[in-house]
């Protein structure tokens, strides 16, 4: 969390001094009022609700492909790669809900998260120009835009 430090100058702001690097350089004057409401805003308690939210749209989006895949029966591989997907997420799943019960370490979720964006990379690369596919696209556009919005979370917030 950050912590407000009097300015030594006048006393007309005060220096934002975070532990994260990069959040604001601590030379960067900040009204008071305004460095509280920051302070709030990426507070990991405002901001947790979204994680489940996330979750259930990236695997409600990669269902639905799946179901998709199926449904207009494109070639077994784009399936193989559809239902890869979902397990891969799902995993990932799996292992966040450890890692915040105290299991796992919290950055283990990671790897099978990244091993899903790539293989949604792959799959949107692969079907990016087909015609018919435009349904399959959107669906997997969508669960990696909640991969990625996720991700950003995870380092936009701090935890308090």
């Amino acid at each position: 969390m950050e912590r407000v430090v009097k300015s030594q100058a006048a006393g007309h702001g005060t220096k934002l001094a975070s532990r994260r690097a990069g959040v604001l350089p601590s030379h960067v004057m900040v009204p008071p009022v305004l460095a509280h409401v920051m302070a709030a805003f990426l507070s990991g308690k405002t901001w947790w609700p979204l994680f489940p939210m996330l979750l259930l749209m990236v695997v409600t989006a990669l269902s639905a492909a799946v179901v998709l895949a199926v449904k207009v029966k494109v070639a077994k591989a784009d399936l193989g790669i559809q239902v890869t997907a979902l397990g891969c997420y799902l995993l990932t799943a799996v292992v966040a809900m450890a890692s915040e019960g105290g299991a796992l370490s919290p950055h283990i979720h990671r790897l099978p998260s990244l091993l899903t964006q790539a293989i949604l990379l792959a799959q949107l690369v692969r079907i990016w120009r087909w015609k018919h596919a435009r349904s399959l696209r959107t669906l997997n556009l969508i669960a990696w835009g909640g991969i990625l919005a996720d991700t950003a979370l995870h380092y936009l917030i701090t935890v308090d």
